[in-house]
């Protein structure tokens, strides 16, 4: 676990940038604060997700010094690796998948992924990350995913071979496509046979919890590549509000 005491995190793309000038706002950010969760974007620059697309973004610790970012954007995935020294952190410029999606969407992928070009400041306030590009007057804010839905699985042979891939998804019954729908998502892989019910924990953000829509969990299980099950897990689930 990486220690910086009472320095904030600042990203720069391939520069560092002292982090005691930038604690002028919102609270000191620690690696414990931000890492292996899942955050959720609420704006680019103000405006939501186009379409009320589920943008992620997420800070995997992979040593003492040095990490790795990544996230599905509008249209695309990204990913990146960033290194700690002392109390800067740097971060390097993601890549992203080639996917094209439609113009509007391309046009919001494209601020989205520019502000990483020349991150300087990393704020927490109210629970929410905010990531600020200011020499392009980018701003991103995020929020984490805090709440969590529980159930089980289940097997119609009552088993998963080893190598079962289970994909879970949260999704508004309002918006019933598939991407658009989507407010929570996990992917668990099954190495061992397991005999019984798959138990799961789906985290989502409550603040895309909207009022009078219902939600339901869909299930889809995979063994090599091959589809075996698809199923509704839960209907008409109604969630609390933030």
């Amino acid at each position: 676990m990486w220690k910086l005491g009472r320095y904030s995190l600042l990203l720069a793309a391939g520069s560092m940038i002292t982090a005691c000038s930038m604690l002028q706002e919102g609270a000191v950010v620690t690696p414990a604060a931000i890492e292996e969760k899942t955050w959720v974007l609420l704006t680019v620059d103000g405006q939501p997700p186009v379409d009320s697309r589920r943008i992620t973004l997420t800070f995997d610790a992979q040593g003492a010094t040095e990490g790795r970012f990544q996230g599905k954007g509008p249209c695309n995935s990204y990913f990146g690796n960033y290194k700690i020294k002392q109390d800067e952190l740097i971060l390097v410029r993601p890549g992203s998948t080639r996917l094209l999606c439609s113009p509007e969407i391309m046009k919001q992928e494209d601020r989205f992924l520019s502000a990483f070009q020349g991150i300087d400041q990393l704020l927490l306030s109210n629970e929410r990350l905010i990531i600020n590009n200011r020499e392009m007057n980018r701003k991103l804010i995020f929020t984490p995913e805090s709440k969590v839905v529980t159930g089980k699985v289940k097997s119609e042979k009552g088993t998963f071979p080893s190598g079962t891939m289970v994909r879970i998804q949260l999704r508004d019954n309002n918006r019933p496509d598939d991407r658009y729908g989507l407010i929570g998502e996990k992917k668990i892989k099954i190495k061992h046979p397991l005999n019984a019910p798959l138990q799961f924990e789906l985290p989502y953000a409550p603040s895309l919890v909207q009022s009078g829509h219902s939600y339901s969990v869909f299930a889809e299980v995979r063994h090599k590549g091959k589809l075996i099950s698809r199923d509704h897990i839960t209907d008409a689930l109604n969630l609390p509000e933030q």
